[in-house]
């Protein structure tokens, strides 16, 4: 997409009035900024086509997303992290427990689900039927298919 060439900088009531724009969000319209700054239509309308805010809106958007998106993903790998080291330490507890004899192997049920949740939080399968899947998948391609 080409980018419109500016004229000339805009000052610092332009830039305002451009903040204001954006900022008014889904109730954005040119009419809102020129009656809050108590200016005219025309000379609003005339910012607007001379500084490209319609396009720089679209701009803004998606650098925000963007941000956003970069934020989210890594508020879930740190999350992820973290409940990876919970999961190793109860793990290793666990074991200690089954080498002392203060557990049985009537609650392996407890080992296998902390092992799971281990495997699923690393985007490994959990069960024999993904297992088979996989080597299916394997055995007549030559190599595992990529789900991500």
């Amino acid at each position: 997409m080409m980018k419109k060439r500016r004229r000339k900088a805009e000052d610092e009531k332009q830039k305002q009035a451009f903040c204001l724009y954006y900022d008014l969000g889904t109730e954005r319209t040119q009419k809102k900024v020129a009656k809050l700054l108590n200016l005219s239509e025309n000379c609003i309308e005339t910012w607007c086509k001379e500084y490209n805010w319609v396009e720089r809106v679209k701009e803004k958007d998606v650098e925000e997303i963007k941000k956003l998106r970069k934020k989210v993903r890594e508020e879930v790998l740190k999350t992820k992290e973290d409940y990876r080291e919970i999961i190793a330490e109860m793990i290793r507890k666990f074991k200690a427990a089954v080498k002392t004899g203060r557990i049985k192997a009537k609650t392996v049920y407890d080992l296998d689900k902390l092992a799971k949740l281990d495997l699923l939080m690393m985007g490994e399968p959990t069960d024999n039927e993904e297992v088979r899947i996989i080597f299916e998948d394997v055995e007549a391609n030559g190599n595992p298919s990529e789900t991500d």
